[in-house]
C-alpha cells in the first residue's frame, strides 16, 4: 500500500507541475490590460518666456488640454503613450521689458504633444494603483507672436524627455478615474527674428518645459 502511494506520489507532483506551467502563461495573459482614456488639463506658463529672455517679466500663458491616453499594463510594468492638444486658455503678455532689443509685446501659442512613457506599477489594494515613469514627448507647435507693432506667425516642434506619476481608481470593473502630473523639459530650435537692429538670424524659440496636470475617465477593453 505505502508502495503504492509511493509511487503514486511523484505522479501526482508531475500533474501539479505541469498544471502550473500551464496556468501560469494564462495568468500573465490575465495581467494584460489595455485601456483608452479621455482627459482634460492645464499647462502653466506655456512658451517660458522669462526663461527664453530673463529680461522679461510676463504674465504667463495658461493652456487647456484635451486629449487621449493609451496605456498598456503587464505585471507591474506599463506603458502609456496618447495624444494632447493644448488650446490658450489666457494668452501671454510682456509686462516689462528691460530688453529694448527684443520687443515681444504677447504671445499665443498652442501645440500638439505625443507623449511616449514606460514605467512601473505600485496597486493600492483594490482601490487602484499608483504608477510612476519616465520616457519622450514629440511636441508641434504653431501661434502668433506681436514683436515690435506687428503680428507675426510661428510655427516649431521640439523633441524631449520628462517623467509622469498617476494614480487609477476603480470606478467600475472596467473603467478607472485617472489623474497624472508630467514633467516634460523640451525646447525647440530658434524659429523666428524677434530681434531690432542688424541682426538677420532667428533668435525666438519655443519653450515646451513645464508641469502639466490632467484628470481623466480610462475605460480597459482587455
Amino acid at each position: 500500500m505505502r508502495n503504492d502511494i509511493a509511487r503514486a506520489v511523484p505522479k501526482w507532483l508531475a500533474v501539479c507541475c505541469a498544471v502550473v506551467v500551464f496556468l501560469l502563461p494564462s495568468a500573465a495573459r490575465a495581467q494584460q490590460y489595455l485601456g483608452v482614456g479621455f482627459h482634460v488639463g492645464a499647462h502653466y506658463d506655456v512658451g517660458n518666456m522669462s526663461s527664453y529672455n530673463p529680461g522679461f517679466e510676463v504674465e504667463p500663458q495658461i493652456s487647456y488640454i484635451l486629449g487621449v491616453s493609451f496605456k498598456a499594463n503587464y505585471d507591474f510594468l506599463f506603458l502609456r503613450t496618447g495624444v494632447d492638444i493644448a488650446f490658450p486658455l489666457l494668452g501671454g503678455d510682456v509686462l516689462e521689458n528691460s530688453d529694448p532689443t527684443d520687443p515681444i509685446e504677447k504671445y499665443s501659442i498652442s501645440y500638439t504633444g505625443l507623449p511616449l512613457f514606460v514605467g512601473l506599477n505600485f496597486p493600492v489594494f483594490d482601490i487602484g494603483e499608483f504608477y510612476l515613469g519616465g520616457g519622450i514627448a514629440y511636441f508641434l507647435a504653431t501661434g502668433t507672436v506681436t514683436h515690435g507693432g506687428a503680428e507675426d506667425d510661428i510655427s516649431a516642434s521640439a523633441l524631449g524627455f520628462g517623467f509622469i506619476a498617476g494614480m487609477q481608481l476603480h470606478l467600475t470593473a472596467s473603467t478607472r478615474l485617472y489623474m497624472e502630473w508630467e514633467y516634460i523639459d523640451a525646447r525647440s530650435g530658434a524659429a523666428m527674428n524677434t530681434v531690432t537692429g542688424p541682426q538677420a538670424w532667428d533668435n525666438l524659440y519655443i519653450d515646451f518645459t513645464g508641469h502639466r496636470i490632467l484628470l481623466g475617465i480610462m475605460y480597459y477593453a482587455i
